[in-house]
């Protein structure tokens, strides 16, 4: 019996002792939520940058960088306005052809001879003119 409490007691006190080693898995996550962490401060250092903040570290050559990263930005900015002017442009062209097609339309039916004299408005007769 002294021999079995010996044995229970010595393994369960060596799992006891053994320190408890933290997951792999999490320290792949605090590892890469560090690097994301970066990554966010990078991208918002480059961002305050466009603004044209944060600029007093720059040199001539990364000044010149980003004017053209700032114009490369500025030329899609405008090529997509245009597009969306010409698009309402080509709209409303479209709305005038129909608007005029209608007015021939109800030119036509005036010149047919009716002239409204007894048109028919709603099941009664309506003398105009």
């Amino acid at each position: 019996m002294e021999d079995t409490l010996t044995r229970y007691y010595g393994h369960h006190s060596s799992k006891v002792e053994k320190p408890i080693r933290p997951c792999l898995a999490l320290d792949f996550e605090n590892a890469n939520r560090e690097m994301l962490c970066d990554k966010v401060c990078d991208q918002a250092y480059k961002l305050k940058q466009m603004k044209g903040e944060d600029l007093e570290g720059l040199n001539v050559e990364e000044l010149e960088q980003l004017e053209k990263k700032l114009k490369a930005g500025l030329s899609l900015v405008i090529k997509t306005k245009d597009e969306g002017t010409w698009n309402e442009i080509n709209k409303l062209q479209r709305e005038e052809a129909q608007l005029i097609k209608e007015n021939k339309q109800l030119k036509q039916e005036i010149a047919d001879g009716d002239d409204f004299t007894s048109r028919e408005i709603g099941g009664h007769e309506l003398g105009v003119g």
